[in-house]
């Protein structure tokens, strides 16, 4: 875990696993919600921590790497997904 300091000069304990920086500010991710394929990279649906579903973005997977576990969970569900639709056929 890594030490952050929030608005108040507080430290707080962040996991590095869910946090992605993006124009000098620190975000919490909640989870990546899916992925698709562009024409220069791979682009994955971002859910942030106390923002609206409006607000989800598409960020390059090569931005993600603090949140690499939550790539690799959302690609487990995506296989789980597609394993029981071949197995139901």
């Amino acid at each position: 875990m890594e030490a952050k300091k929030d608005l108040k000069g507080k430290n707080k304990s962040i996991s590095p696993t869910a946090m992605c920086t993006s124009a000098n500010k620190v975000l919490r991710v909640k989870r990546i919600l899916g992925r698709r394929f562009g024409k220069r990279c791979i682009r994955v649906l971002v859910k942030w921590q106390s923002y609206p579903v409006q607000e989800n973005t598409w960020e390059p997977i090569l931005n993600m790497g603090n949140c690499i576990q939550l790539v690799a969970d959302m690609e487990a569900r995506l296989f789980a997904k597609h394993r029981c639709l071949v197995d139901a056929a």
